[in-house]
């Protein structure tokens, strides 16, 4: 059989095709976007995520002013009237990042000590405190940054806190109701990693990574109530430190009125998040990391400490921390 010519295209049929090639490559590029729309699609994307971030302060709120107010017993001398509203205060920064500069433009945030966020269910929102007022005094003293708000109160626990705001051209006193709560306030913090943390004047921080990660406000309650059992009780991250940090949280939970139970499947599925901190060998270096690696011996040590708040229930006697045991 005759060996098969090989098809040989004519060099101007190939030129052709070539053109032919190149042109429909221009004319499937992408278009250039249109810089009206896009700073459109901008101030859409940032307005609907100040509304999600505000969502989540304001949930954050919610959870830890149960939990601050069910463990204002066992906080000793570290008790303040609870407010339930978070405030912010522009700092001068050489570069702020765009999308905390439009946050706090939202609610008009300037050197002035601001109210961003108020939880519908607390003492400020039942007294009138609304976003964008100026808090000016606490209790007649003046309040030069953020936080001095809640070391003022800390220091006056007892005594129901008066507000002196400027709302526009007015100036307004208000008073607020006496709820005494943990001194330790829950602040977010915006990094999306999975964590939570100790915040300046011992208060705490959860992430906005972990809001997201948490299913359900008695798992926020889980752990919020751990990190401020940290708070309330001090001490490092040893092994005995978090089991009697979650033995506390438990009980914050419970009494708060929370479920409690869940805190088991929820510390699993923490761990699996990030594996890498299950760790077997309890007689190698690893033994010396910190403690929240140790989920197994946790969560057998949680497991008994859910069996003594549920016989207290069902006995109906109230539900204390006491720190010798596993007991409540």
């Amino acid at each position: 059989m005759a060996a098969r010519r090989p098809v040989r295209i004519p060099f101007l049929a190939a030129i052709a095709l070539l053109l032919f090639s190149i042109g429909c490559a221009a004319r499937l590029a992408p278009p250039e976007a249109d810089e009206v729309q896009a700073e459109s699609a901008r101030e859409a994307h940032t307005a609907a995520a100040i509304d999600d971030l505000s969502g989540m302060i304001e949930r954050v709120l919610r959870v830890s002013g149960r939990l601050r107010t069910a463990g204002a017993r066992f906080c000793e001398d570290q008790v303040a009237p609870l407010l339930g509203i978070d405030i912010e205060q522009r700092i001068p920064a050489p570069d702020p990042p765009h999308f905390w500069d439009a946050y706090l433009a939202t609610f008009g945030v300037e050197k002035k000590i601001t109210v961003t966020v108020v939880d519908p269910w607390s003492p400020a929102d039942r007294a009138g405190v609304r976003s964008g007022d100026w808090i000016l005094a606490v209790n007649g003293r003046r309040a030069r940054r953020a936080l001095d708000v809640f070391e003022i109160l800390r220091d006056e626990p007892d005594r129901p806190p008066q507000l002196k705001i400027q709302r526009g051209e007015e100036t307004l006193e208000i008073q607020t109701e006496l709820r005494p709560a943990c001194a330790h306030e829950v602040l977010v913090n915006l990094t999306s990693e999975i964590i939570t943390g100790r915040a300046k004047r011992n208060h705490a921080w959860i992430s906005v990574g972990m809001i997201r990660f948490v299913e359900t406000d008695d798992e926020l309650a889980v752990v919020i109530g751990h990190e401020l059992a940290h708070r309330i009780r001090g001490g490092g991250h040893g092994s005995k430190t978090e089991l009697r940090a979650d033995k506390i949280g438990l009980v914050l939970a419970a009494r708060a009125g929370y479920d409690e139970t869940v805190a088991p499947a929820f510390w699993e599925r923490f761990a699996l998040e990030k594996p890498w901190m299950i760790r077997w060998e309890p007689d190698s270096k690893r033994a010396k990391e910190p403690w929240h690696a140790r989920v197994a011996e946790r969560l057998l040590a949680m497991r008994k400490v859910l069996g003594e708040i549920a016989r207290l229930r069902t006995e109906g006697r109230p539900l204390l921390v006491s720190d010798e045991g596993a007991r409540p």
